[in-house]
């Protein structure tokens, strides 16, 4: 299996199994590119654990035809990544209150303790009004967060599928941005722990990674690039852009992919600039990039490719490659219409009319389920608020 064909000649280009940052605006192929190149991995005997972050307002998640696993979570009392975790679920930076909640984490062993500590500081006599209005900011927050992990059946242990590629299913179930941190960190914690030789995936590489500030998850990604290698363990980091994202970690994925930026100079620029070979690219190029055409770079050369989708034909995509045929062309996208990927037999077939009706099915079931979440997490913050506010 081919992922990637230089663009001209239309021969192979094989990257090194190593992590890898993946960028490209919405609809450019790069869903479709990562998905091949999973899929490659595995084939090269990796197991591939897949952290389906990324929410969609239309269709099902990116990675629903591949085998989902449990979410795996577990407690995070440390006050530095608890603090990352209330930031994301408040919208707002909270440090000024996070004196009180390395106070209430010490001695700790779950978030209940921590919130259950916050209460009775707000609760106490003698403590000072300024004291007791941080421990009800970061209380409110921690109600939130406990609640919705209540309410989710979650297992007690990483069930990864040694040799297969595993999915933990976040996206479109109204899952807040907290509480996918905490299953990244403990994904990701898990693995480092406890097994070799695996890729795992995500997107939305702003939240989980960001650049400036914390995150639950960050601190374990970061020690993955460092010193996961040795146990073959990857990463394969995505976002739309790059100017959110920690630096430090992009500039330390030794394979980069560039899909491209149309829609500013200034994220083209920045791309550029993490190039580490920059021979015939320009920002203009990058701002012109065609469906599927990414910049692929590794710290010895830099090339211009098209990114097989699964479901295309080698043979196909090398005419794409030469120029033969657009990308976004009737001939090209036919081969998308109503098809299934069998994994056993590594083939796409013609999906049945029931196949397709089943689908659709599935797919409107599981946006329901996570509208219905998403609207009981509102009204249950509403009332909190109104407790606070009225008594």
């Amino acid at each position: 299996m081919t992922v990637f064909y230089e663009v001209g000649t239309a021969q192979p280009v094989t990257i090194p199994p190593f992590h890898t940052f993946v960028s490209g605006i919405t609809q450019h192929g790069k869903t479709e590119a990562l998905k091949t190149l999973i899929e490659w991995l595995n084939g090269q005997g990796f197991s591939i654990l897949i952290l389906d972050v990324k929410d969609k307002t239309l269709g099902e998640p990116d990675f629903a035809e591949f085998p989902h696993i449990p979410i795996y979570m577990e407690e995070v009392t440390e006050p530095r990544p608890l603090l990352g975790l209330l930031e994301s679920s408040a919208k707002m930076p909270l440090r000024f209150q996070f004196t009180e909640l390395i106070r209430a984490c010490q001695g700790s062993k779950s978030l209940k303790e921590v919130r259950d500590k916050l209460a009775e500081l707000i609760d106490a006599d003698k403590v000072h009004p300024i004291r007791k209005d941080k421990a009800v900011v970061l209380k409110l927050f921690m109600d939130e967060l406990i609640e919705e992990i209540a309410r989710v059946k979650v297992s007690d242990r990483l069930e990864l599928k040694v040799g297969g590629i595993n999915v933990v299913g976040y996206a479109n179930r109204g899952f807040s941005d907290a509480f996918k941190q905490i299953g990244v960190r403990a994904d990701i914690r898990a693995i480092r722990h406890r097994y070799s030789k695996v890729f795992t995936f995500f997107d939305e590489a702003h939240i989980q990674v960001p650049e400036g500030y914390s995150s639950a998850s960050k601190d374990w990604v970061v020690r993955t690039i460092k010193e996961g290698a040795s146990s073959q363990q990857f990463l394969i980091i995505a976002d739309q852009t790059i100017k959110e994202v920690d630096k430090n970690v992009i500039t330390q994925c030794p394979v980069k992919v560039f899909g491209g930026q149309p829609g500013g100079e200034l994220e083209a620029q920045r791309t550029l600039a993490y190039m580490p070979v920059k021979k015939s690219v320009t920002v203009n190029s990058i701002m012109q990039l065609p469906l599927g055409h990414f910049y692929v770079c590794t710290r010895e050369w830099t090339k211009l490719c098209y990114a097989r989708p699964l479901w295309l034909p080698e043979d196909v995509a090398k005419r794409v490659a030469r120029g033969e045929l657009e990308p976004d062309s009737e001939e090209v996208q036919a081969f998308k219409s109503h098809r299934v990927w069998h994994r056993a037999s590594g083939v796409w077939e013609p999906a049945g009319p029931e196949t397709v009706e089943e689908a659709q099915k599935e797919h409107d079931e599981f946006l329901l389920q996570g509208q219905v979440e998403d609207l009981e997490r509102q009204l249950q913050r509403v009332k909190e608020l109104a407790r606070q506010v009225y008594g």
